[in-house]
């Protein structure tokens, strides 16, 4: 983007949140669409927008960006400080020299930062210092060290030391300043940090035993601190959605359900919704079972997995959670799926059970009851020797006709 600052053209500080950033670009997306904005220029910025949030919409990406940012800025400062230091024939005091500099041309022994700010920078380059882990654990070390002397350090730092363990947090002397933070300044770790640490650990290409690493570190952290899994509910799901094969993760889910009122309810929705497989239907009935608000708030979605996942039991006891819930938010097109189901499913106690949850829903929801005939009429005919299906049939077909005691068109309830 010919060298443009991304925070620039979204108008965001550096250190803002994904949802604020998220928020700029949606605003300025309107702003500059075509069908509002017919100014010429409208175009070029919102691909220059849309280049800019590309980047900082990605944790991963926004990583390397704000670290190349930070090289930039040193080799401007070192560069400068080069040419004042020929002209002036003066040494340059070794308060200016930054400490991740210093890491580099220094032995381990004689590390030390000048300033807090020049402490954020070793975290921000902890992946420039060296190649060689055993040259980052001698260093991560001194560092331990320095945050155990100076927590004011620390405090100032929480952004950067996650930053560093998101990205080297395998390595045992970098996974290690997790326990120091916790030590020193736990209260320190805002919501935003442990949402960015997760993010980063999730995104971040890597082995699984790296994987299995670093949500361990998430993990170690929300034990401490059993508030933060719920503000980062969003950034944990999606984490488990993308490594249900890591064990950590799924500790690091466990800990988010220990305050299930505060998952968030889109969170869950996107959840059910994407890629769905029977071990996340376990994971979204857990949460359901604790929160039932959340099986209300995601009728839709719920509804439309019975279609691909009609033998699963999982899916049958997410849909009696919501049935129990909040049957109201039942739509027909939506229990139509659910009944539909039922003439896809193999297992005759498969459909039993399914038949048993649309009685259910029925009982819940009288006015669905024509809906139900109807969508039952083609799976009764086919399958004329099930029992479950032949007996919710004939209910249907007589609470549906004329002088039955059910209204097929009562009211919904609520």
């Amino acid at each position: 983007m010919d060298n443009e600052d991304l925070y620039q053209v979204l108008g965001v500080a550096r250190d803002a949140s994904y949802a604020d950033i998220r928020k700029v670009y949606r605003t300025l997306s309107l702003q500059n669409h075509p069908d509002r904005n017919k100014n010429p220029e409208a175009t070029e910025r919102q691909k220059k927008i849309n280049d800019a949030w590309a980047v900082l919409g990605d944790a991963d990406r926004r990583r390397d960006y704000d670290a190349q940012l930070l090289r930039e800025k040193n080799a401007v400062t070192s560069q400068r400080d080069a040419w004042e230091d020929l002209f002036s024939r003066k040494p340059k005091p070794a308060a200016q020299s930054p400490f991740w500099q210093t890491c580099r041309d220094e032995p381990a022994e004689k590390q030390d930062p000048s300033s807090d700010n020049s402490f954020r920078d070793f975290f921000m380059d902890l992946d420039g210092i060296s190649s060689n882990p055993n040259v980052r654990a001698e260093r991560c070390k001194t560092a331990q060290r320095i945050m155990a002397e100076k927590p004011e350090f620390v405090r100032s730092a929480v952004k950067e030391i996650l930053f560093a363990v998101a990205s080297k947090g395998h390595e045992p002397a970098v996974g290690a300043l997790v326990g120091t933070l916790l030590d020193v300044a736990a209260d320190a770790i805002e919501p935003e940090h442990f949402r960015e640490f997760v993010r980063g650990v999730s995104s971040r290409p890597a082995f699984p035993k790296m994987f299995e690493a670093k949500f361990s570190l998430a993990c170690d952290i929300a034990r401490r601190r059993p508030d933060l899994p719920g503000e980062a509910s969003e950034e944990i799901l999606d984490a488990l959605s993308r490594h249900t094969d890591v064990a950590a993760a799924k500790d690091l889910f466990g800990l988010l359900l220990q305050t299930p009122e505060k998952i968030s309810p889109e969170a869950f929705r996107n959840f059910v919704r994407d890629e769905t497989d029977s071990e996340k239907l376990a994971f979204a009935r857990d949460m359901a079972e604790k929160n039932n608000a959340l099986a209300s708030g995601a009728a839709k979605e719920i509804a439309e997995l019975f279609r691909s996942f009609s033998d699963a039991p999982e899916i049958t006891e997410l849909g009696s959670i919501l049935a129990e819930a909040a049957p109201e938010k039942i739509e027909p097109k939506d229990f139509t799926k659910i009944l539909d189901s039922i003439r896809l499913s193999e297992p005759p106690e498969t459909r039993a059970r399914q038949c048993e949850l649309a009685q259910h829903i029925l009982s819940k929801r009288p006015d669905l009851t024509r809906t139900a005939f109807d969508a039952l009429t083609m799976t009764a005919f086919l399958l004329p020797d099930d029992p479950a299906v032949q007996n919710l049939y004939a209910f249907c077909r007589k609470a549906s006709s004329p002088g039955s005691g059910i209204r097929a068109d009562a009211p919904k309830p609520g």
